[in-house]
């Protein structure tokens, strides 16, 4: 047996001068005896996607939080038009283009970069083809691309692949 250990750490600047904010994601897992070296290497490469992404959605979650405090028709006011023409006022599909938007006048965040190669990453771990994860984001969440995912969405999709990834 081989016991993997691995994290993934950033440091941003503190709202206070001198200060900083440390994100952290760390994940220890036990690879079965007999594993190959490229078998092994996959597996940390995704596992050092999936703390990368997990990392990146607590960053663009706190950075959500801090923004959310305007007043929303500032937020509208900077964020300008959405994707479909509307100004953002209520009842629109958050501006995502994909007409899957939460109704709140806001930009839906998108899926992050680090989201969509943990996706692929964990997919391939899977042996899942393209066309198959395509399939399962058209089913999920009526998404046409891995990369059309709201940032809520990917998260739910890396925590279903994951699930799968325990059973095979």
């Amino acid at each position: 047996m081989l016991k993997v250990s691995a994290s993934v750490a950033h440091k941003r600047p503190g709202p206070e001068q001198f200060s900083s904010r440390s994100y952290h994601a760390g994940l220890e897992e036990e690879l079965p005896s007999g594993i190959s070296e490229d078998e092994i290497r996959e597996r940390v490469r995704s596992i050092y996607i999936l703390l990368e992404s997990a990392v990146q959605d607590q960053l663009e979650k706190e950075e959500a939080d801090e923004n959310s405090f305007r007043p929303v028709k500032e937020h509208n006011r900077i964020s300008g038009y959405n994707r479909n023409g509307s100004n953002g006022g209520n009842g629109g599909n958050g501006g995502n283009g994909s007409g899957r938007g939460g109704g709140n006048g806001r930009k839906a965040r998108m899926a992050s970069q680090a989201q969509c190669k943990a996706i692929f990453a964990i997919s391939h771990s899977l042996d899942l083809q393209k066309s198959e994860i395509i399939d399962m984001v058209q089913d999920q969440f009526g998404a046409s691309r891995v990369e059309d995912l709201q940032m809520r969405e990917a998260s739910q999709f890396i925590e279903h692949l994951k699930s799968l990834q325990t059973r095979h």
